[in-house]
């Protein structure tokens, strides 16, 4: 009761000094109340140690942990199956973890765009295409076409290499004829002046025409010993059984005894393009010699790839060659080998030939 009373009037002198202006001694009873407020904190503080120690003693010991909870449903165990299924692989990395956890993206944000800045200060101007050494100058080098002036003309590189030549295009269209030529010089204008000069009719009918072209008079045909039409192609191969030799029938040919190929080595093909001819020769009481027989050799033109002549088959012209290849002046008899080869492909082949003997 001491307590709480000492307190009261305390408190009371303490408010009663603010609120009016009157002198109280309250010394006494301040200093008595600050003492039993000091003792009353000390004896609770010591109550209290008191419970608490008592406390300690009436506690029991510690128990045993208790069993463990159930594990947790993951992050992405979308349906809770406990069981890792491919849809829950939401990034596709082939792993089961946290980073499959993340929901969708969101929305973009949206932005605003600020007002356009300042232009920028000029930049400093660059170096020309022309100015090689960098130095601002024209220099007289840096005008690489001599034209006097400096400008991107002058910029160009050294030509480069020439580029494959493409395919030929199609053929165009015939352009139109052109203005017909100047007249030819008549083959009788012996001289060119276009001018019928009498020593020009040469054939005295006082007419200039083709009948003036004809040349000088030709070799004297007297002396023919022989002549024919061969067909190359039917003579027999020395091998066959029926003979090796082609006769022409009576009256056919004149002079010709005989017409065969050249032996061939054993299993090899016939010799094509290549024909022995024996002709007969006058009697002479002289030996005949090379130089004095002549023979003229005329080939018709053959089908190199087949088919007849307008069925598409192209043509080769052919051409004949022959050597004296042995005279016996006791039968007066000489043998020639004729051969037939073609042009442009340059091979033997067979050909029907016609063939005269002359001994001038």
């Amino acid at each position: 009761m001491k307590l709480r009373s000492s307190v009261i009037l305390g408190f009371f002198c303490f408010t009663s000094i603010l609120a009016m202006d009157v002198r109280l001694d309250c010394k006494d009873v301040a200093v008595s109340g600050l003492m039993d407020a000091m003792w009353y904190s000390a004896s609770v503080a010591t109550t209290q140690q008191l419970i608490d120690e008592n406390n300690q003693q009436n506690q029991g010991q510690k128990g045993e942990p208790g069993a463990p909870g159930e594990a947790g449903i993951n992050c992405w165990d979308l349906n809770g199956n406990g069981v890792n299924d491919p849809e829950e692989d939401t990034n596709g990395d082939g792993e089961f973890n946290a980073l499959d956890c993340q929901g969708p993206a969101g929305q973009d944000g949206q932005s605003t765009q600020g007002a356009p800045g300042a232009p920028g200060a000029d930049g400093a101007d660059g170096i020309n295409c022309w100015d090689l050494n960098g130095n601002g100058v024209n220099d007289p080098e840096e005008d690489t076409n001599g034209d006097g002036e400096f400008n991107a003309l002058d910029c160009q590189g050294a030509p480069g290499q020439d580029g494959a030549d493409g395919q030929n295009g199609a053929p165009g269209q015939d352009g139109a004829d052109g203005a017909d030529g100047a007249d030819g010089v008549n083959c009788w204008d012996l001289n060119g002046n276009g001018i019928n000069d009498p020593n020009e009719d040469t054939n005295g009918d006082g007419v200039w025409d083709a009948l003036d072209c004809q040349g000088a008079p030709g070799q004297d045909l007297t002396g023919v010993v022989a002549r024919a039409v061969i067909p190359g192609a039917d003579i027999p191969d020395p091998n066959d059984p029926g003979g090796p030799d082609w006769v022409p029938a009576a009256g056919a040919a004149t002079g010709i005894l005989r017409v065969y190929r050249p032996a061939n080595p054993p299993g090899a093909p016939p010799t094509r393009g290549r024909y022995r001819v024996v002709v007969k020769l006058p009697d002479s009481s002289t030996d005949y010699v090379p130089e004095q027989i002549v023979t003229l050799v005329s080939v018709q033109a053959i089908h190199t790839d087949g088919g007849p002549p307008g069925s598409g088959g192209s043509t080769a012209q052919a051409f004949g060659f022959w050597e004296v290849v042995n005279i016996d002046n006791d039968a007066d008899e000489v043998e020639l080998e004729v051969m037939i080869r073609t042009a442009p492909l340059n091979f033997f082949t067979d050909a029907t030939f016609s063939l005269i003997v002359l001994v001038p």
